[in-house]
């Protein structure tokens, strides 16, 4: 099984699929892959959903 980068987003950020992806996820019987890209992808769109700026700061008016 190959995990997404979008379903990786889903699960992190409780989306309303998130439960269904993991039962998925815990249900298969194979070795799940990932790549590199995948999660440096994955914590890129989580900052973006939750606007941390490149300093750390949380504030959405600050973001660009």
């Amino acid at each position: 099984m190959f995990l997404d980068a979008s379903a990786v987003v889903a699960i992190m950020t409780r989306a309303k699929d998130a439960d269904l992806l993991l039962s998925k996820v815990a249900a298969g019987r194979t070795t799940i892959h990932y790549s590199s890209v995948t999660m440096f992808e994955a914590v890129i769109a989580v900052a973006r959903k939750n606007a941390i700026s490149i300093h750390g700061n949380s504030d959405r008016r600050h973001c660009r």
